[in-house]
């Protein structure tokens, strides 16, 4: 039903909607292609993962039997009584109330030296061993820190700040060494 000068228009939630234009050698053509470029996907978070090589080791039976005696013996629990917990769990407490309070506070300073490598710090700040407990102590003096800190969600975030705040670190190191 199509004929030249008409226009098709592909629509999918995936994709960009891409439009074509027909003319008369595509209308000539018993089949065609469409490419469509898939929509690029907004991430919350991206988390990295790195592996560590463990040392192999020997499993021995009779030693996990005294391991697990020796840690029934450490915390006796009645047979049959449900008291809570959750065998071989792990420890992480879920705020499901919504209150944002954390039990213990973290300082920016831990928050950049835990997310960020200190090939970071060296490499693309360019800061040595020496300036980068002052540089961040300069970072955690602007209020725009604890706003990172309070949300503590995305690791890009905190990079680009310190990327930032080393260029303002960088201009006043060098002032104070002409002077």
């Amino acid at each position: 039903m199509a004929k030249a000068e008409d226009m098709l228009v592909f629509i999918s939630k995936k994709y960009d909607y891409k439009r074509v234009l027909l003319d008369k050698e595509f209308l000539d053509k018993n089949s065609f292609i469409i490419l469509l470029t898939q929509k690029p996907e907004e991430l919350e978070e991206v988390v990295v993962v790195t592996k560590t090589a463990f040392p192999k080791i020997k499993f021995d039976k009779n030693i996990a039997s005294q391991l697990n005696i020796e840690k029934a013996a450490k915390n006796p629990k009645p047979y049959g009584v449900y008291d809570g917990t959750i065998e071989n769990g792990i420890g992480m407490i879920i705020n499901l109330s919504g209150n944002r309070k954390k039990t213990k506070e973290i300082k920016f300073k831990e928050l950049a030296t835990a997310s960020c490598t200190q090939d970071y710090f060296n490499k693309t700040l360019q800061l040595k061993p020496d300036e980068a407990a002052l540089f961040l102590e300069f970072c955690d003096a602007d209020p725009k820190s604890k706003t990172i800190l309070e949300n503590n969600s995305n690791p890009l975030t905190l990079m680009d700040f310190l990327f930032s705040k080393n260029e303002e670190f960088k201009k006043l190191t060098s002032v104070k060494k002409s002077e």
